[in-house]
């Protein structure tokens, strides 16, 4: 994208530059104004391409908060933004369980149409890997289109996710062994929210607690009880037949799929037939 005043006073002959509230808030009243209209135009033609309701990167957005925003430049032209920055995301695991995690996320990324597939998105995404020190795994992705999941997959081998009713995608790959140890070096892990969750049929499902034990009625009309917290347990437990997941979750699936694959595109029900994802 092309502007009518001279970039390098802003960027300084840099291809790469990252922008925040500090940096912003240091500049000049005609740099300011100058950098301020390629955050709006770009952000503009974000939202436009993404064909989002709203603009969702724009100077003040960047200065009342603590994103950062990644700058690519080359040639007198501006040709792609990255914004990043954290969020705190409740996220449901392909079971039902909850977990409240503060990632670091992409909150917006676009790459001018004049000059896509030239590698600048990659370029602006090792940068971020690079200054902000997390990896692209640990990362989660807001409302990411389906060219970005293209290219996640293609660059950084990132495929398995479960979809969330938010919108972001987390991949598996961010639960990985040693993840809680994350969390307390840089703020990557989750504050997991739901102690235990054990199936038998949705249609039946009823849940119960106290502080020694939890009744649930099971899809054969019988009682069954389940240790409550003084075995370590949590007295909120669910009872049910595999992998049917407690219908107040609003969870993305069919409560009576046994199992997924959402890596490879495709989901196994009980009744053994397979359905494109």
């Amino acid at each position: 994208m092309q502007f009518e005043f001279a970039l390098q006073p802003l960027f300084q002959g840099q291809i790469i530059t990252v922008w925040d509230r500090a940096r912003l808030q240091g500049l000049s009243t005609l740099l300011r104004a100058q950098i301020g209209e390629i955050i709006d135009k770009m952000g503009a033609s974000s939202a436009k391409a993404q064909n989002l309701p709203a603009i969702i990167t724009t100077l003040s957005r960047i200065i009342t908060s603590d994103h950062r925003l990644y700058i690519y430049t080359e040639d007198a032209l501006v040709k792609g933004i990255l914004k990043m920055g954290r969020k705190k995301l409740f996220h449901r695991d392909m079971i039902g369980g909850i977990a409240e995690i503060n990632p670091y996320c992409c909150l917006d990324f676009y790459v001018h149409e004049s000059c896509q597939r030239e590698g600048i998105g990659r370029r602006l995404f090792e940068e971020s890997f690079k200054l902000d020190k997390i990896p692209p795994h640990k990362i989660g992705y807001d409302r990411p289109s389906p060219k970005l999941i293209s290219f996640l997959r293609k660059h950084f081998n990132l495929s398995k996710f479960v979809p969330q009713t938010n919108n972001f995608v987390v991949f598996d790959a961010y639960f990985e062994p040693g993840w809680k140890e994350d969390e307390k070096k840089g703020g990557f892990g989750s504050k997991r929210l739901t102690q235990e969750v054990r199936f038998t049929s949705s249609e039946s499902l009823q849940q119960t607690s106290s502080n020694s034990e939890s009744k649930v009625t099971s899809h054969n009309g019988e009682q069954q009880k389940t240790p409550g917290k003084e075995q370590g347990r949590s007295s909120a437990s669910y009872l049910a037949s595999p992998f049917a997941v407690d219908p107040t979750l609003d969870n993305p699936f069919n409560s009576n799929t046994n199992s997924f694959d959402i890596g490879g595109g495709k989901i196994v029900t009980n009744s053994c037939q397979e359905k494109e994802w």
